[in-house]
């Protein structure tokens, strides 16, 4: 096991002084492979037994085999998180990529990410009379499970997810619904279509993907966007979930907050 695996697993357990240590080498593992213990004590604001103790706690005698542990980890793995996915890649290799990919997109995404939209969405779906989730495919299959956790809060919301269906069902919506087209490739005519079609009469409308360009982008009134791993993309030849399933959970979460809220200034 790394250096860096056994920080994170035990990283909830620590105390502040080595919680503090711990932050410095995993933000700073290059840096942190070449310091002394009085360094690394220094960097971290900390006592140099501290050091010794974190190191211990991992299941090392002291500091210097804590390091060369640390070395070893760096020079095997590290150089090689960042490199596309390979099929020659040894599993370990191809999982750490993976891990790392799906990271990175979380970043990129945060970086990127209008919050003020997304907090717009989750205040559109608290107050409108019924949600409808319209999408085909993969794209839609996770908005099951944020429609059934929504409507557990007491929020109308259903999904539509036949293409021959959502054009029609985009007809008959009213001022009041929201409608939200989710479109991992950005670019899926019938769910561009039934969103405008939404929009055309009257509904409030938004978007979700990982195309920046979408033509949905001029077309809904609410457009978030996720970032998307290219090396995911070229290796399996299809958009990924990770970061959008991440706006779910985020935009669950808001729902969650607000509702709660709302509920409790109607009970005064």
């Amino acid at each position: 096991m790394s250096v860096r695996i056994r920080l994170s697993s035990v990283y909830p357990t620590l105390p502040a002084a080595e919680r503090r240590v711990a932050d410095f080498i995993l933000a700073n593992p290059c840096k942190a492979v070449h310091m002394i213990i009085n360094e690394i004590a220094e960097e971290a604001h900390v006592s140099i037994p501290s050091v010794t103790r974190l190191a211990r706690k991992l299941g090392y005698k002291g500091f210097m085999e804590f390091r060369v542990a640390l070395a070893s980890s760096m020079s095997n793995v590290v150089p090689e998180d960042d490199a596309p996915l390979d099929e020659s890649d040894s599993d370990e290799v191809f999982i750490r990529k993976l891990m790392y990919s799906q990271l990175h997109a979380l970043e990129a995404t945060l970086k990127t990410l209008d919050c003020a939209a997304l907090a717009s969405l989750a205040d559109a779906i608290v107050g409108c009379r019924r949600t409808v989730w319209l999408g085909v495919g993969g794209a839609i299959e996770a908005v099951s499970g944020v429609s059934e956790d929504i409507c557990r809060m007491g929020v109308d919301s259903i999904v539509v997810s036949q293409r021959e269906i959502m054009p029609s069902y985009a007809e008959v919506l009213k001022p009041g619904d929201l409608c939200i087209g989710v479109s991992r490739t950005g670019i899926t005519r019938s769910t561009i279509e039934s969103v405008a079609t939404a929009k055309g009469n009257g509904v409030r409308t938004a978007f979700i993907t990982n195309f920046a360009d979408s033509p949905a982008a001029s077309i809904a009134d609410i457009f978030i966007c996720a970032a998307r791993p290219e090396s995911l993309c070229k290796f399996r030849g299809f958009e990924p979930y990770g970061s959008i399933n991440a706006l779910f959970e985020v935009i669950v979460m808001l729902v969650a907050k607000k509702s709660k809220h709302t509920k409790s200034v109607k009970e005064k």
